[in-house]
This record gives structure tokens, C-alpha cells and sequence, in this order.
């Protein structure tokens, strides 16, 4: 155990590493699949295809603080605590090569008082993207965090609009759009540093087909400490809900065309945002589908054999006729 920690501590933190190639090859296996079929009743079945590809643009990730939760890097950072995750995982995958970055990469974001922030799922962003806009279309994202709905509207084929308030996280969008183009066929792609709720005013009207996007959970993931944060702005949750999840609520309303979507992907943390979201939006908006996105939860993360997946609500309202 500790060569093998000797190991990881001369290696450095297990980022995803990809080259050109492998850039160009996930493109084309995204592209390739038929993102229809995560659809089945009224499940989105999540895979992670393009996960990978979305998330080496963020390396920053790993070292998110999800609460009072360490990040997977400070977990890392802790001999003790590392020498335990390896063993762990040697444990779990005892045929894998249980002390790989990738196992240990998935140790890591759910070990003892440690958790990891997560990215969208890719084909489930580009089967909603292919679902509610036309061809062609225009896509606004007022959260676009790590770049998998980004990586979904590339692929779909459509125009993206991306705001974040994050400078780390603006860089890898940019970046990722970069690699898209350098890979050939892709939409324009405008990726925008600031605070979403001053962003969205400047906007022309009923300029986008979509907007879709998961909003921040308030102080749930704290991404970085500019002050256009919206839990540095918001110090409560009232705050937040009234001068940022209704504000891009309503933006969004005016910048979609007539019958337009807004999709978003939500979860019950904090607890009641998503009856909040429900109330905001049914002024402006319709709900016409709740979709059950499938998560699978990791190994031992389950509490039985028939506990193998997590659910999430998506949102998908339609913009009501004036």
C-alpha cells in the first residue's frame, strides 16, 4: 500500500488525460449513437458516453466543495485518507487493477466525507437538444458548468449560447469548443463569463428555441469564489430563489420563441427547489414533462442488490401563448 501511494503521490492527482486522437474518436462515438433511445417511457436512461471527453476539459472539477464535504482532491491530498481509497478500491475491483486512475477517480468522488460534482450526461443532452429544437436551432444555457449540455448541442448540431460565472470554467468551455472545431462540423458556440441575471436582459428577444439548463442548488456546489457567484450574491436561499431562480426563470420566458422550451434538470437539493422552480415557472410556462433521468449509483454505494440506480427530475416546460 504505500508503493502504491508513493506511486500516486509521484504521479500527481489522476485527471483525465486525452490526446488529439482520443478527442477526435470520442467525437465521432458521440456522434455515431442514436441518442433516441435513452428515451424508454418516461425514463431518460443515462450512459456515460462523452463523459469522459466533457470532463478532461475541467480539471478544476476535482477540487470543488460540494458543502461541508471534502473535495476528491483534498481527499487525495491526505496520505492516510488515500491509502485508504486505494485499498477500498482494490477491494471493489480486485480484477481492474483496482488502484488505476479510473478506479480511483471513482473512489474518489464518493468516499468518506468526500463527495465529487457531477457533469451532465452528453447523449442525454444531445437526445433533449435533437427532441425540442429544430434543426439548426438556438440553444441557451444561463448555467453551463462543466460542458456536457455544450458537448450535447455540438454534436445535435445546433447553436449554443453558455454563460457561467466561473473563470476556471469558462476557459475549459472555451477550450472544448476549440478541440469541437478543431474536429470539424460544428455549430457556433458563444461561451460568456458573468452572472446570468445581468447577462440575460442585455439578450434579444425570443432569440432561442431552448433554453435548457440545471440551476446551481444555491450553496449546494460552491464552483469558485468570483462575485458574480450566485450563493456569494444570495447569501440565503430566499435571496437566491427571488433575485436569481426566478429572474432567469422570466429572462428565459422573453428569450424563447413562441412555443419554446426550458428544460431544466433539477434535484431536491436544497430541499423544495424544484416545487419552487414549479411555482416560478407556471406564470410564463406550461409543464407539459417531467422525464426520470437514471443514474446508476456506484457499487458500493448501493444498499442492495435491486438498489442500483438514482433518480432526477427533468423539467421540461413549454412557453405559454400569449
Amino acid at each position: 500500500m504505500k508503493d502504491a501511494v508513493r506511486y500516486w503521490r509521484s504521479k500527481g492527482f489522476p485527471y483525465y488525460a486525452l490526446t488529439d486522437e482520443e478527442i477526435r474518436r470520442e467525437l465521432a462515438w458521440l456522434k455515431s449513437y442514436d441518442a433516441s433511445r435513452v428515451f424508454v417511457g418516461d425514463e431518460i436512461i443515462a450512459c456515460n458516453l462523452g463523459l469522459r471527453l466533457a470532463n478532461y476539459f475541467h480539471p478544476q472539477m476535482w477540487h470543488v466543495r460540494c458543502t461541508r464535504y471534502l473535495s476528491p482532491f483534498e481527499t487525495f491530498s491526505n496520505n492516510a485518507k488515500l491509502a485508504a481509497a486505494i485499498r477500498r478500491a482494490l477491494t471493489i475491483w480486485p480484477d481492474r487493477f483496482g488502484a488505476n486512475g479510473s478506479s480511483l477517480r471513482r473512489i474518489l468522488k464518493s468516499f468518506s466525507n468526500t463527495v465529487g460534482v457531477s457533469n451532465f450526461r452528453p447523449t442525454v443532452a444531445v437526445a433533449i437538444i435533437q427532441r425540442y429544437t429544430p434543426p439548426g436551432g438556438h440553444v441557451l444555457d444561463f448555467a453551463a458548468g462543466y460542458g456536457g449540455r455544450l458537448l450535447g448541442a455540438q454534436i445535435a448540431g445546433r447553436s449554443y449560447y453558455g454563460i457561467d460565472p466561473s473563470a476556471r470554467q469558462v476557459k475549459g468551455l472555451s477550450k472544448m469548443v476549440t478541440a469541437c472545431r478543431k474536429a470539424g462540423g460544428t455549430p457556433p458556440a458563444v461561451i460568456r463569463r458573468g452572472a446570468a441575471e445581468t447577462i440575460l436582459p442585455r439578450l434579444r428577444p425570443e432569440s432561442f428555441h431552448l433554453v435548457f439548463s440545471s440551476p446551481p442548488y444555491f450553496d449546494r456546489e460552491k464552483y469558485g469564489t468570483e462575485h458574480e457567484q450566485s450563493f456569494l450574491r444570495y447569501p440565503t436561499i430566499e435571496e437566491w430563489n427571488e433575485r436569481f431562480l426566478r429572474r432567469v426563470i422570466n429572462e428565459s420566458a422573453r428569450l424563447l420563441r413562441p412555443r419554446g422550451y426550458l428544460v431544466l434538470n433539477v434535484c431536491e437539493q436544497p430541499e423544495g427547489i424544484a416545487a419552487t422552480t414549479l411555482d416560478i415557472a407556471q406564470r410564463e410556462f406550461v409543464l407539459e414533462k417531467v422525464w426520470k433521468m437514471q443514474l446508476a449509483k456506484l457499487p458500493y454505494k448501493r444498499l442492495n442488490r435491486s438498489d442500483v440506480y438514482k433518480w432526477e427530475p427533468i423539467l421540461v416546460f413549454k412557453k405559454r401563448v400569449r
